[in-house]
């Protein structure tokens, strides 16, 4: 099989090997996300603001930016491949670089932004350098579809599963490029790797759960509920950590004088983030054997949940 032009320059670059193998000069972009969001079930919204550090590892200067914007296939309009829900897609409420407002415009007028589909470019006042970083900020809001390309939705006001939530960066590679091909819901997803910090708030009674390690349990969860996670950690056997009892008396979640909660994650070296929320759900959990990971000879476990 003769390797595409692209990959015979990534190859002539020593980025790539004709083994499929990474190459000797081989590097991956890398972004730093820090998002909050507010769930409000009545209306079936989601409210959004994120932080987002991009790091440029390529041996390229980037003049523009790519950003992907999922949400957008429920938006009017969408390029599609099956039916969807039209909620208006993401309504962006302020786009920043650098801590400086932009416009929306066209790439090719100086510092702004343009959206087109399911994708978005950033024209930026400099080009950013191999090595260096640069922050982006956004504020945003969407209606949740009620069934969204079969990964996302609500169900009887008591469960949401939230995903294609937030901007997040499009992949630089070293093949081809920036990839701004529109999601069209049948397709999977190319993404990067990055770290997440992850708020969600949502109000009391309402259990979320998300992509990560949840790091502010002893806010949010009563005490007997954390006991009961806290052996589930170590049991292999079921622990039921949340039952249809705490359900009915209304002891799932913590309470708060405004009547809500804010949600703390955090997730290393994942290509994405999504969450749940629920407050008819029962919760179960109980650990698995995952092998040594850290090599010294003794077996590492996790904990596996069910809602």
């Amino acid at each position: 099989v003769t390797p595409t032009i692209e990959y015979q320059h990534a190859l002539q670059h020593g980025t790539r090997s004709t083994t499929g193998a990474p190459g000797p000069r081989y590097w991956q972009q890398w972004t730093d996300y820090t998002l909050f969001a507010t769930l409000d079930p009545d209306a079936k919204r989601v409210t959004g603001r994120a932080e987002i550090v991009y790091h440029n590892r390529s041996p390229e200067a980037l003049p523009v930016l790519f950003v992907q914007l999922d949400q957008n296939y429920n938006a009017p309009g969408a390029v599609r491949l099956r039916e969807a829900e039209v909620t208006g897609g993401m309504e962006l409420r302020r786009v920043a670089v650098a801590g400086q407002t932009l416009q929306a415009g066209t790439l090719d007028q100086g510092p702004c932004y343009e959206a087109f589909g399911t994708s978005m470019g950033i024209a930026l006042s400099t080009p950013l350098p191999p090595g260096g970083q640069i922050t982006l900020s956004f504020e945003w809001t969407f209606t949740v579809p009620q069934s969204g390309a079969g990964r996302m939705g609500w169900s009887d006001d008591n469960l949401f599963h939230i995903a294609y939530w937030y901007p997040q960066m499009s992949v630089y590679d070293d093949v081809v490029g920036w990839q701004t091909d529109a999601y069209t819901g049948e397709a999977e997803f190319y993404d990067g790797y990055g770290s997440y910090d992850v708020t969600v708030t949502a109000p009391v009674g309402w259990l979320i759960s998300a992509t990560g390690t949840l790091t502010n349990a002893a806010a949010v969860l009563p005490d007997e509920v954390r006991n009961r996670l806290a052996a589930a950690e170590q049991s292999d056997t079921v622990v039921h950590v949340i039952t249809a009892d705490d359900l009915a008396a209304g002891r799932a979640t913590r309470t708060s004088p405004n009547g809500q909660l804010t949600w703390h994650f955090v997730a290393d070296t994942v290509r994405d983030v999504a969450f749940s929320a629920t407050r008819a759900s029962r919760w179960d959990a109980a650990r698995t054997a995952v092998g040594d990971l850290n090599g010294d000879g003794k077996t590492d476990y996790t904990r596996v949940d069910a809602l």
